[in-house]
Formats: structure tokens, sequence, C-alpha cells
């Protein structure tokens, strides 16, 4: 059981998370080409594959059990428990957001170029933090 869920969530984690990260550069090139069309798409994967990402969370947390040496009293649990908030957070209250206020100024003829660093800042971050949870998983320290 427990080398299923493993690899679900690895497989989850590689399918649901990359995407999101490849959000910030398709939308950061529509915005530059101020191409409404390429902002809807990334828009729209950002916003499928942000929420999907909640399954890479909901298979991690299946993985914590005392029979597998995986506590929730174990510092990377809660560490990479909030990474994962921080990084949702980042996609679904920041970058999402920008991208509709990029194609709203596309609308009214103003510059969507000013909000390319909220868009790149939010699926940096969470980027990065997909990032630390990785090596917190691989190393578990307070473990």
């Amino acid at each position: 059981m427990h080398d299923a869920l493993l690899a679900l969530h690895v497989i989850a984690a590689v399918f649901l998370l990359g995407p999101v990260a490849a959000a910030g550069p398709s939308s950061a090139r529509a915005v530059h080409a101020h191409d409404a069309g390429g902002i809807r798409i990334a828009q729209r994967t950002l916003r499928i594959y942000g929420w999907a990402s909640l399954a890479v969370l909901v298979l991690g947390l299946s993985l914590v059990r005392r029979q597998w040496d995986v506590a929730f009293g174990d510092t990377w649990v809660w560490v990479s428990i909030a990474l994962f908030v921080v990084a949702t957070a980042m996609v679904v209250g920041l970058a999402l957001p920008a991208q509709q206020d990029a194609l709203s100024d596309l609308d009214t003829g103003a510059d969507p170029t000013r909000h390319l660093g909220k868009i790149m800042g939010g699926i940096g971050v969470a980027s990065l933090a997909y990032v630390a949870i990785a090596v917190l998983m691989i190393y578990q320290p307070g473990g």
C-alpha cells in the first residue's frame, strides 16, 4: 500500500505541479505579446492545475503514518505542509488574479505588462516552494 501511495503522490506531483510552473513563462510570453488568447490559456492551465495540485497534498498526507516512520510531529512534514499552503496561496491568490488583471488591461487598452511581477512572482515562489518540499521529503530533517 505504501509503495502505491508513494508512486501516486510522485506521479501527481510531476503531472500536476509541472504545468503550474510552466504557466509562468507562458503567461509572460502572452502578456508581452498582448495576446489575450494566450493569457486565457495560461490562466486556464494555472486555475485547473493550481486547484488540482491539492491532490498532491492529499496523497502526501495519506503517507503520514507511524507504521511508515512518518508522523505529523516530524518537522519536515509540518514545514512541507506550510510551504504547500504558501505555494497554493501564491498561485490562487496572487498569480491568477494578476492574470485576470492583465486581461482586463488588454480590454481597456492599458499596458498589461505591469502585472508580470505578480504573475511571475507568484508562480516563481510556488515553484521554489515545490523544490524545497522535494528536498525536505528526500532528507527528512527532524524526522
